[in-house]
């Protein structure tokens, strides 16, 4: 039986149990759902509603220490080492009322404090007000995405979908993911309320809007034990 470690080598992934007990989960959705977030951090917005928002733990101050002391950084650690560190937090609302679907892609950018001109550091871009840059693929290659469920995510509320392995294949031009989703099977990524589906950037997936909408609620962490070369710094950087 493969380990968790060999799953997310081989494939790219792998989605837990539910680890997080009704308590935090309740915590956090109750944190999550009245974030005071203003325009400039909204990754989603619809009729003045906020339905995501980028940075929520320099946004809000309680939120680090209630995944610092869960079993949501204790499995970072374990995956990552003592050095594991929590770089980049978003926080999606998917509801009935802001259903979007989201095309095939990669997670190939990272957030910094501030733009310093460093080989294989490019293209730029600015986010919520923040730098991002495109890093070198080694600097991907270890990094490690959490999803935290704090709904159910099916396919009817629309769940992650992936490509098995494909994180194997290093960036990739949009018409090369294209072409590969074409060839590709696709796997419906279910989560339970809880769980957590651990994934690589640079794994191909999407979602689609929800067939029969309910709440899905996902706080996206984006994590990696390395430091970058100097001057370039995480934006975030929780330890």
């Amino acid at each position: 039986m493969p380990t968790n470690l060999q799953k997310l080598e081989n494939d790219g992934y792998y989605i837990t149990e539910p680890i997080c007990d009704t308590a935090l989960i309740g915590e956090l959705k109750n944190l999550l759902s009245n974030l005071q977030a203003d325009d400039n951090d909204a990754v989603r917005k619809k009729n003045g509603d906020i339905f995501g928002v980028r940075n929520v733990l320099s946004i809000s101050p309680v939120l680090w220490p209630m995944i610092k002391g869960s079993p949501i950084f204790k499995m970072a650690q374990e995956l990552l080492g003592d050095n594991a560190r929590i770089v980049r937090s978003i926080y999606f609302d998917k509801t009935i009322n802001s259903n979007w679907k989201v095309p095939i892609h990669q997670d190939n950018s990272i957030a910094v404090t501030q733009k310093h001109e460093v080989e294989g550091f490019a293209p730029w871009s600015v986010k919520a007000g923040v730098p991002h840059t495109q890093p070198p693929e080694k600097i991907l290659d270890k990094m490690v995405t959490f999803r935290v469920h704090l709904d159910k995510a099916t396919e009817d509320n629309g769940a992650l979908r992936v490509i098995s392995g494909s994180h194997k294949h290093g960036k990739m031009k949009q018409d090369d993911i294209v072409k590969f989703r074409n060839q590709s099977e696709i796997d419906l990524c279910e989560v339970d309320e809880g769980a957590i589906m651990v994934m690589r950037p640079l794994l191909l997936h999407e979602s689609s809007a929800g067939q029969s909408p309910s709440r899905r609620r996902v706080l996206h962490l984006e994590l990696s034990a390395d430091r970058l070369p100097t001057p370039l710094e995480w934006h975030e950087n929780y330890s």
